[in-house]
């Protein structure tokens, strides 16, 4: 019957579900072990009798060649393996930063739930009054010994790799005060004035409770003279002025924050996608002020699948995109193209002009 059909479907829905889980357990397991073996093989060099002479098939196996070197190959893989340390090194790093970052959040989300409990059980009205319960909160910079109020319209506080926080005004400062680094694509570095911690510019996070959320950004911060002295009140201008400095400061300026803000992009691509989309939108804007009519956008990234479903999203919202989508004949018609594209906006414009 029609029921007894419904439920057998239903059944292999859930079989279906507890297959998938368990498949994923599994590939999981197998990548563990894989890591594992990889991790505890011993590199050794070849023997005489595995070294592959006058064009004969090489003795050892596929699979063992990774591990079974010749001795000049050590040198190169000694560079490529220190290499390999210092970049996963950082990137453990800043995981482990950005964990430091969220156990700090999630500790003081937990006190203040406790504060606002304990508040209104000593109310008794099942309500916390603004007397007993702020609605905003300070943090007192360990720097300069200042409050910066959280419900300011900027950004107002660095969080470190650390996870110690200053206000921004130190954290710029500390940056302009340290030596240039020894190699000019690495950022400028200090030391954290909690716990000595090396600190590289570019690992810093911003965090801004403007608006309704809270935004964390990570940004190379330059300017450092936008402290307000404790206690100084800022008229409504002068407010909206300090928000446009510290917009300009971490990228970006407040027109172009607002713009992009409003901008509502066509279909459903992803946060970082359709930043991406909204950000074109902007530079592409003839009709805004400064606006050049040549503007041109190259989107970079390490995988081909992020670039197809970015150009996806630019043709989506009326942006032209020229994506090579490989190399090879499918490059240079790209690259044709684009500089096509580029000589009918210079034709279009001197048009316009004339």
């Amino acid at each position: 019957s029609g029921s007894a059909h419904c439920e057998a479907l239903e059944l292999m829905r859930r079989e279906f579900r507890s297959a998938n889980v368990l498949q994923k357990h599994q590939r999981d397991e197998m990548h563990a072990r894989d890591e594992l073996v990889m991790a505890t093989t011993r590199i050794r060099t070849r023997r005489d009798d595995e070294i592959a002479l006058g064009g004969l098939p090489d003795p050892v196996p596929e699979h063992l060649r990774a591990s079974v070197v010749h001795e000049w190959e050590l040198g190169e893989m000694e560079t490529q393996y220190v290499t390999d340390r210092a970049v996963y090194e950082a990137d453990l790093r800043r995981a482990a930063s950005q964990v430091r970052f969220l156990e700090r959040l999630r500790r003081e989300d937990e006190e203040t739930k406790a504060t606002k409990a304990d508040a209104e059980e000593a109310n008794g009205t099942g309500t916390a009054t603004d007397t007993t319960f702020p609605k905003t909160k300070t943090f007192e910079c360990p720097v300069c010994q200042e409050d910066a109020s959280s419900s300011a319209a900027a950004a107002e506080l660095a969080v470190l790799p650390c996870g110690h926080k200053l206000c921004v005004s130190c954290t710029d400062a500390l940056i302009a005060r340290a030596p240039p680094p020894t190699n000019n694509r690495n950022p400028k570095s200090f030391k954290c004035p909690t716990c000595r911690e090396k600190t590289p510019a570019d690992e810093i996070n911003y965090v801004s409770f403007g608006g309704a959320q809270t935004r964390v950004e990570r940004f190379f911060a330059r300017d450092s003279s936008r402290a307000v002295p404790s206690g100084s009140a800022e008229s409504p201008a002068k407010e909206k002025s300090r928000a446009c400095s510290m917009d300009s400061s971490l990228g970006t300026d407040f027109e172009q924050n607002a713009f992009e803000s409003s901008v509502v992009v066509k279909g459903s691509w992803g946060t970082k996608i359709e930043a991406v989309t909204r950000r074109a939108l902007y530079l592409l804007d003839e009709n805004r002020s400064g606006a050049d009519p040549e503007t041109k956008i190259i989107v970079f990234s390490e995988w081909e699948d992020a670039l197809r479903v970015t150009a996806a999203a630019l043709r989506a919202n009326g942006v032209v995109v020229a994506h090579p989508g490989g190399g090879g004949k499918k490059m240079r018609d790209a690259v044709e193209a684009f500089a096509a594209k580029r000589s009918e906006r210079s034709e279009r414009s001197e048009r316009s002009e004339r």
